[in-house]
């Protein structure tokens, strides 16, 4: 997390906001400061994070090093951004690449990827997967007025072996139509925020069925950071009371894009919210109409930490 947060009244002249707009996402979508790293670069975002997923961690093991990102275009030269990033954290012999073209879910899908190439390999070494970007525009950072974009990043080590919290499903879901997120005709957007909180849910459910409970019997359940108001319609969707689903980073940090599920999975340990045994139900969805959701049993002997960086 960079040390730095900006309110949303400091956003207001960048972002063109009313005062009717910055009431909105105050008072009714629960954002009051948002995470803002203006002298740090997606390489130094990326690094930080890096080298605290892979503390304790024996390098030497780590096979892929996997950047999931929303904005396609966020990263120009992914290639080069890959092969510094490798050299920063000791990891030149992993094979490395980008995934981005399922959005804000693309953080959670990971786990998927990596599951399938370590598996396929029968490899008993891991995969360092990043998540995290920086804002290129006020359009973007607005998200066509769902939520406020904030920049921070989160690392995730996945492996078939050794202490961790264990992956118990994955779940995916596309909805066809909703490609042309900027372009939308208006009943086409209607169509998609009608489609938006049901199809999380159900998504939620799956992952929730695929590992053998029901998100009325997780203990925590982790989304993404969009608003506070989606999110409470959300866990009424699921049955869930609102205690249950971990709102604490929509007003600190904003929308940090795929890296949310991880982050707040991360401040929900170091608040003591969840226990050794515990079920997480981890949930993200993106623009485009792309859903996912993952169920793990928190594990022992877990380092996890949630790190502030400041400018460089």
């Amino acid at each position: 997390m960079p040390h730095n947060r900006l309110t949303v009244a400091e956003l207001q002249g960048r972002l063109e906001l009313t005062d009717a707009q910055v009431q909105l996402y105050q008072r009714f979508l629960g954002m009051r400061r948002i995470a803002a790293a203006p002298e740090l670069s997606v390489l130094d975002m990326l690094a930080a994070t890096g080298e605290a997923a892979l503390t304790g961690v024996d390098r030497a093991g780590v096979r892929y090093l996997i950047h999931a990102h929303t904005m396609q275009h966020a990263v120009p030269d992914s290639t080069v951004l890959l092969s510094r990033l490798r050299g920063r954290l000791g990891l030149e012999h992993a094979r490395s690449f980008a995934l981005s073209h399922q959005n804000c879910a693309a953080g959670l899908y990971t786990l998927r990827v990596a599951a399938s190439l370590l598996r396929a390999e029968r490899s008993s070494d891991t995969a360092l997967l990043l998540g995290g970007e920086k804002i290129l525009s006020p359009l973007v950072q607005r998200n066509a007025g769902l939520t406020l974009l904030g920049e921070a990043a989160a690392g995730w080590v996945v492996g078939g072996e050794g202490p961790g919290h264990e992956v118990l499903s994955v779940a995916y879901r596309v909805l066809r139509g909703f490609h042309d997120v900027f372009g939308m005709t208006d009943e086409t957007r209607r169509r998609y925020e009608r489609a938006y909180i049901p199809t999380t849910a159900e998504v939620a459910r799956e992952a929730a069925e695929a590992a053998g409970t029901s998100p009325e019997r997780v203990a925590l359940i982790l989304p993404h950071n969009v608003n506070r108001l989606f999110l409470q319609q959300f866990g009424r969707s699921l049955g869930v009371p609102v205690e249950r689903v971990f709102m604490d980073n929509v007003s600190e940090l904003g929308h940090c894009f795929c890296a949310d599920p991880f982050i707040n999975l991360s401040s929900a340990l170091t608040a003591g919210l969840l226990r050794t045994g515990d079920l997480a139900l981890l949930v993200s969805a993106g623009l485009g109409a792309t859903f996912s959701a993952a169920v793990i049993r928190v594990g022992e002997e877990v380092g996890t930490s949630v790190i502030e960086v400041p400018g460089t």
